[in-house]
This record gives C-alpha cells, structure tokens and sequence, in this order.
C-alpha cells in the first residue's frame, strides 16, 4: 500500500502552482531483479489531467530519467559540480552538524557530502557560486556575461525544464531549487507505451482542454 500511495502521488503531484492529476487506476507489478543487481518495478496506470499545463509537466517529469538525451545532460551538468567541488580545500569547508569526516579519499568525501547536503537544509556545502562556476562550465561561457551565460545554459538544458528554468533563471535561489530537483528525481524509468486522448473541458470556464 505504501508503495503504490508513493507512486500515485508521483503521477498526481507533478508541479508548483498546478492543479494535480486524476488518477483513475495504478497497478505495480512484483518487484524484478536483473542481471547486475538492478530492481525493476512495472507500472501501469490511467490518469486525467484537467489542464494542458499539468499534461506537459507530467511528461516533462517522466523524460527526465527516460530519456538519454536528458540523462547525458544531467551527468555532464552533475561531472563539471563535482569538479567545482574539488578544487575546494575539503579541510576549510563547513557543512553544518553532520559534516562527513575527510579521511583523505577526495571522491569519497564529496560523494558523502552532496548527499549529506541534499538530505539537510542547514548544511552549507554547496554555495550559489559553487553552481554558478558549474553552470558556467556547463554552458561554455566562463567569459560572458552572467545573464549570457544563463540563457545559454536555459538553451542546452531546456529539455529538463526542472534545470534549466529554476537554477537557470537569473532571480532565483540556485542552491536551494538544484536540491530541490535532487530530492524530487525520479529513478532510472524505461516508458513502453504512452497514449493519451484530448477533450474538451465543456464546463471549464477557462477552456482548458482535458487529457486523459
């Protein structure tokens, strides 16, 4: 029960400031372990979304991990982050109550950070220059302007939304809204089928259309 709660509010809870989606049926299959030690979940599930906005996000959520394109991009985005973070003095960096302790393994030490980072708020180990410098490396543009170098990267990254128009954006709280994005990823998903139909949303006074 908890895992199918877990996986409805997934497909139902796509966004900020959007309505949620209906969803009509959700079956989970067995959990599968292949070759490699890697698990499998089959989903399969009907749902309505009442707005085009709330269509486009669910799709956007699911391309994130489904789609290779998308997933090269987050491991150049995430490659160049860990580079920022170890050309940083591991000794003179605070992050807060429960900083890992630096045994000489660099690799290791960021890797115990990042997620330590990710899971506490208070912990201050990734700053807003630490992911400017990525975005800059990301995009190429360590020379231009800022707001260049910020369309820039909203230009490469475009295909992850989630990226591209949060820690992309020029007014926002790039710390806060990139651990955002970790705490929200979706795992590894492989879509076999994905078909919709749209209707028109008779007694919605704003017209939207209705995708089910």
């Amino acid at each position: 029960m908890n895992l199918i709660a877990k996986w409805t509010d997934f497909f139902k809870d796509i966004g900020r400031d959007s309505p949620k989606n209906e969803i009509k049926n959700i079956q989970i299959s067995d959990v599968q372990e292949t070759d490699g030690g890697v698990f499998m979940i089959p989903i399969s599930l009907s749902f309505v979304a009442e707005t085009k906005r709330s269509f486009l996000l669910l799709v956007d959520k699911l391309s994130v991990t489904s789609n290779r394109e998308n997933l090269g991009l987050m491991n150049e985005f995430f490659s160049h982050l860990w580079a920022v973070l170890k050309e940083k003095d591991p000794t003179m960096i605070g992050t807060g109550g429960n900083a890992p302790t630096f045994t000489g393994n660099i690799d290791e030490y960021i890797g115990a950070s990042i997620y330590k980072w990710v899971i506490d708020p208070n912990s201050k180990y990734i700053t807003e220059q630490d992911v400017f410098n990525t975005i800059r490396r990301a995009a190429n543009c360590e020379s231009d302007p800022a707001d260049a170098c910020l369309f820039k990267f909203r230009q490469k990254m475009r295909s992850i939304p989630l990226i591209a128009y949060t820690i992309g954006a020029a007014n926002t709280n790039k710390v806060t809204e990139l651990r955002l994005f970790l705490n929200n990823l979706p795992p590894l998903m492989n879509v076999k089928q994905f078909t919709f139909t749209r209707k028109s949303a008779t007694a919605n006074k704003d017209g939207n259309k209705v995708y089910e």
